[in-house]
């Protein structure tokens, strides 16, 4: 006999795998964890938001071919879909790593402050960073 397996590994496997294919569906990495340091969270995040930020801008120039018609909202009409586009993405992430920590029952009483205070920085250093960028 090589080896043994029983009803917890397959357990294992199977919540291993789906954990790592609802990660890479949202754009979080492998290496993220609920606990995470704020500044490891937001760069393995940011790349994402960079990623859909080029695509967002892609969108918005295709909008932006119809500005004759859209002549009095311009701005408006080529923005909407860059905020649209980078809140959404957020949120799915962030999403994601709470989901997770709920399933695998990492959230508790005493740690949602902490956690809503971690996810507020998260947004605001990739807010910051994309925005100074963009500048």
């Amino acid at each position: 006999m090589v080896g043994q397996l029983n009803i917890a590994d397959i357990i294992e496997i199977t919540q291993d795998d789906s954990d790592m294919t609802l990660k890479h569906m949202s754009g979080v990495s492998d290496e993220e964890e609920l606990f995470s340091p704020i500044l490891q969270s937001a760069k393995s995040r940011g790349i994402w938001l960079g990623i859909n930020l080029a695509t967002a801008f892609l969108a918005a120039a295709v909008i932006g071919q119809f500005e004759a018609v859209l002549e009095q909202v311009v701005a408006l009409a080529v923005l909407m879909p860059v905020v649209a586009s980078m809140g959404g993405i957020a949120g799915s992430q962030t999403l994601t790593v709470v989901i997770r920590g709920m399933a695998l029952g990492q959230i508790a009483g005493n740690n949602k402050v902490w956690l809503f205070n971690k996810e507020l920085w998260v947004g605001l250093t990739n807010g910051v960073i994309w925005h100074w960028s963009l500048a």
